[in-house]
């Protein structure tokens, strides 16, 4: 029986402007990979691929491309590593990739839940009053700690920043319905704080301050 030999680089040619090159071996194998990687293991024509290098090759290969992605979704705003993870388990990385490319993006300084939570929740707070239940489900959804949650949370929102947040919220969505029936002005009240996450206590105690507006109204 014939003795099997290791396929050989028989051809190295860059596709246009990609980042990719195109690598042909002794066996009719082409294989794409990005350029980083032919530089990082020094790939030349007449080249043999001993089986223990193609898997080095491939698994670089994996990782740059796996990094790519991950910059890519960072460049639009920031994420929590389980949003990024799960973006590179939808596109098919393997496991062990995917946690050597957040490993690395960590030591970059490029992927930080606490610096993401403190973001996600100064960015909510700006655009609308949020409770610190909403933003504690929030943030619970993108896999953030409870330790990190509750730290962030805790110096970003403080109960009485929260509970100045829900008194204004609530006298704006009283006079916003000013010309509806009591019980529906009342309604529409709650359902807007009970949406926007204020803390129960909180609620029930804005919700007494909203019905003695009721009734200041109704004594004038």
């Amino acid at each position: 029986m014939p003795e099997q030999r290791d396929p050989v680089v028989t051809g190295i040619k860059r596709a246009g402007s990609s980042p990719f090159v195109q690598v042909s071996l002794s066996d009719g194998t082409v294989l794409e990979l990005h350029e980083e990687v032919l530089v990082q293991q020094g790939l030349y024509k007449g080249q043999p691929l001993k089986p223990g290098l193609m898997r080095t090759v491939l698994d670089a290969d994996s990782e740059v491309r796996a990094r790519e992605v991950a910059l890519r979704f960072l460049s639009y705003r920031a994420r929590s590593v389980r949003e990024v993870e799960r973006r590179l388990w939808r596109d098919g990385f393997p496991e062990p990739v995917i946690r050597k490319v957040i490993h690395r993006l960590q030591e970059a300084g490029l992927l930080d839940d606490r610096h993401f939570a403190r973001l996600w929740v100064r960015d909510k707070m700006h655009r609308g009053p949020y409770g610190r239940v909403a933003l504690r489900h929030q943030l619970h959804q993108r896999g953030i700690s409870s330790d990190i949650i509750d730290a962030i949370i805790d110096e970003e929102l403080p109960e009485s920043l929260e509970r100045s947040l829900a008194e204004e919220a609530a006298a704006r969505a009283w006079r916003r319905h000013a010309r509806g029936a009591p019980v529906n002005r009342l309604r529409k009240t709650y359902s807007f704080l009970a949406r926007r996450g204020f803390d129960p206590e909180i609620l029930r105690d804005v919700m007494d301050q909203v019905q003695q507006w009721l009734h200041e109204e109704r004594s004038v």
